[in-house]
């Protein structure tokens, strides 16, 4: 063990010692907790005594009220108005009382079209005063808390059990939450009240976070864009070995029950029962009950995708990756005749479910608000829905089970996926975050420098919910919502449905209305269930998950086009390269907007206007004195196979297209264009790009050149 581990344990049971001589000789009741430990053999004192204390408390069937040191009470004893159970497992006070979540929004102008972004925040709760009602639930936090040997003071600690969802082998209780009444019960500093909260911990940095450092006042919101931590999800993936060729490919599997980590959580409460009739209200949804019945697996899941006759091409690529994955239990939500119809020209299951949104759109947003009614009839009928939006490429089945891939020379191999969905919590969703920090959850101080816990929003466009009665009134809540707050972002409502703190004093978040789902809560694996910003911006150039040359990657589970334009173009790219095996075809793409090749493709050197050689190029002296050697040979190069193509040493080309100019890029200031020696050849009014050349010294030392079309990225190969 750590010498500041012993000192600390030692530090600790001096101090349980001395509490409980000066409680003996107070004559007032007192306990001393005894906790299993790790690097012991016999019990130690309890990392945090008070929560292990109100754990055996609990296990008896009484509520407990914790209150520690720095705690004011100023009135009757606060047990007094403290109010009855009111269906929440844990009741307390945060930071400060008007701080009940909050959405923040991030401008990451590198990324263009998806420059913005949000993320949820939620206020630290005091460890200081908190009442555990006597719940499996509560009892299972406090346990884990007085139990668990990590460095989190009690206030972020209790926090993360109660608000942050699940995530990998961290598992949470689903152990819900409500705000105490503020005019009874307030954070520090607040008079008037009965009980006044301590003051809240002292910061810890983040060693996550690099050289950050708490503000005085509040923090930037942007400062989370720099942060590039991915050694939790990559640990996940890489538990098999690293990335090679066939099938070492990347584990995307739900981490096993016996490694995981966290409070047991609790068992969920199903629409229809495990083993009783299925589907279920057939009489309300006969012809959903129709489809249901034949798509569901054995399981009772569904995948689920909602569509209008708009976004037909983008649906097709859509149920090309549903067959090459062998997801079998898919059906797609018609929202018209239209794609009820192409549905049943390709032998797609299909539930035709016409709805029309508030504004009467039928654009992409308009559309992603009405899933949540259709969710609301899915859950109703007992069947575990995986919602997916149509710009979304599935690679592997996350359900489980086998699907056929060609490999090297045509050969065909079957592939065995294990189940990627956890199916512990009543909401399991992809995350827009990028890496651990982001997606997992970090401190954030905001206005006034409020303590809060903040993630990156969670995608409205695919997540998973069990059938579940919580999982059912989140939805329901949801498309009230979609259907009433015209300017309302069904991901924005997505997000607070699931953060927002249940207040005692206007209802859910603040807004009134009733009490909210209590949904328990996991984010996916960024790396497995993948957005595009994480993909192309950041996974691509991670050389223990990608190596284009060599057509190795890391195989995620899916991937949705969501923070980019391009959504059909680079849907395309990625079937090309993970379902048919073509050797970097997303690498032509930017991790911005555009190709990967825009800013550098159309870069040229100038004087006067006109384009101009730049001499300085290696790449661009090797060419040239390739060019001035055909030319005394009175021989000519090829473009795509066409005789014809010759270079002049002063910049100029003929080409059986025209004439044209050549020369080198120059060198570009940035991320992607990374310092790279790059020629232009333009002709016939479109621009070229080459990076490097290879020889052939059996052909007779010929010049092998690839060019790119900057217009649409397109490769042909040029022979000089």
């Amino acid at each position: 063990m750590h010498n500041a581990a012993q000192r600390r344990e030692k530090a600790d049971t001096a101090k349980a010692a001395a509490a409980a001589a000066s409680a003996a000789r107070a004559g007032v009741p007192h306990a001393w907790a005894v906790c299993d430990s790790m690097d012991h053999h016999e019990p130690m004192p309890c990392h945090r005594p008070q929560f292990a204390i109100a754990a055996a408390v609990l296990a008896l069937g009484v509520d407990v009220l914790l209150v520690g040191h720095g705690v004011s009470l100023a009135g009757p004893n606060p047990l007094f108005n403290l109010p009855p159970r009111r269906g929440a497992d844990a009741e307390g006070v945060p930071a400060h009382k008007n701080s009940l979540g909050a959405v923040i929004g991030m401008h990451d102008p590198a990324m263009g079209w998806s420059a913005y972004s949000q993320s949820m925040a939620v206020p630290h709760l005091m460890s200081s005063f908190v009442v555990f009602r006597a719940t499996a639930a509560s009892a299972r936090v406090a346990a884990w808390l007085g139990a668990a040997e990590d460095t989190r003071d009690a206030d972020v600690a209790l926090t993360d059990e109660l608000l942050l969802p699940a995530c990998d082998a961290r598992v949470r209780s689903g152990a819900t939450f409500r705000v105490l009444p503020s005019e009874c019960f307030s954070s520090h500093g607040v008079t008037g009240s009965v009980a006044q909260a301590a003051m809240a911990f002292e910061s810890v940095r983040d060693e996550r976070r690099g050289e950050y450092k708490a503000p005085r006042s509040g923090e930037d919101p942007n400062a989370i864009l720099t942060t590039e931590t991915f050694d939790d999800a990559r640990r996940v993936v890489l538990r098999d070995g690293p990335i090679s060729d066939g099938d070492a490919n990347g584990n995307c599997a739900a981490i096993d029950p016996k490694e995981r980590i966290g409070p047991a959580p609790r068992k969920l409460r199903l629409i229809a029962e495990p083993t009783g009739p299925f589907p279920v209200a057939c009489a309300e949804f006969p012809d959903l009950c129709a489809v249901v019945s034949k798509v569901a697996n054995e399981k009772r899941q569904v995948l689920a995708a909602v569509s209008n006759s708009n976004i037909l091409y983008m649906l097709g690529l859509f149920v090309d990756g549903l067959k090459s994955s062998n997801i079998t239990n898919a059906v797609v939500v018609a929202l018209d005749a239209e794609t009820a119809a192409w549905c049943k020209q390709r032998d797609v299951p299909y539930y035709h479910r016409e709805l029309t949104s508030l504004t009467g759109s039928t654009d992409n947003h308009a559309t992603s608000g009405l899933k949540f009614r259709v969710l609301h009839e899915f859950l109703s009928v007992g069947v575990s829905v995986l919602l997916s939006d149509v710009d979304v490429v599935w690679m592997r089945n996350p359900f489980g089970g086998t699907r056929a891939a060609r490999g090297e020379l045509g050969v065909v191999k079957t592939h065995t996926d294990e189940t990627a969905i956890y199916g512990d919590a009543d909401v399991e969703g992809m995350t827009d975050g990028w890496d651990d920090v982001s997606a997992y959850g970090f401190d954030f101080f905001g206005t006034n420098r409020v303590p809060t816990r903040r993630l990156v929003a969670r995608n409205s466009g695919l997540f998973y919910l069990s059938a579940t009665h919580e999982a059912r009134r989140m939805v329901q809540r949801l498309a009230e919502r979609v259907a009433t707050e015209k300017n309302t972002w069904d991901q924005t409502a997505y997000n607070e449905e699931q953060v927002y703190l249940w207040s005692s004093d206007a209802g859910a978040a603040g807004g009134g209305g009733p009490a909210p789902a209590g949904v328990s809560q996991r984010v996916m694996n960024y790396m497995c269930f993948q957005n595009t910003k994480y993909l192309f911006r950041y996974m691509r150039y991670d050389d223990r998950l990608y190596d284009g040359a060599k057509g190795r990657s890391l195989r995620p589970v899916s991937a949705h086009v969501n923070y980019h334009p391009e959504k059909p173009q680079r849907m395309v790219s990625l079937i090309a390269q993970y379902l048919n095996n073509e050797i970097d075809a997303i690498g032509k793409w930017s991790w911005s907007e555009g190709m990967a090749s825009g800013k550098a493709c159309t870069a040229r050197p100038s004087e006067k206007g006109k384009p101009t050689p730049k001499t300085s190029s290696g790449l661009f002296e090797t060419v040239k004195a390739r060019a001035v050697a055909m030319a005394g040979r009175g021989v000519s190069g090829t473009w795509a196979g066409h005789s014809g193509f010759v270079l002049s040493d002063d910049g100029g080309l003929k080409t059986p297209w025209g004439e044209g100019t050549w020369g080198a890029i120059p060198t570009l200031d940035t991320a992607e264009a990374g310092g790279t020696d790059r020629l232009f050849f333009d002709f016939a009014g479109t621009k070229h790009m080459v990076e490097g050349f290879t020889t052939e010294k059996q052909k007779g030392g010929e010049l092998f050149m690839t060019s790119v079309r900057c217009a649409d990225g397109e490769k042909v190969e040029i022979v000089l």
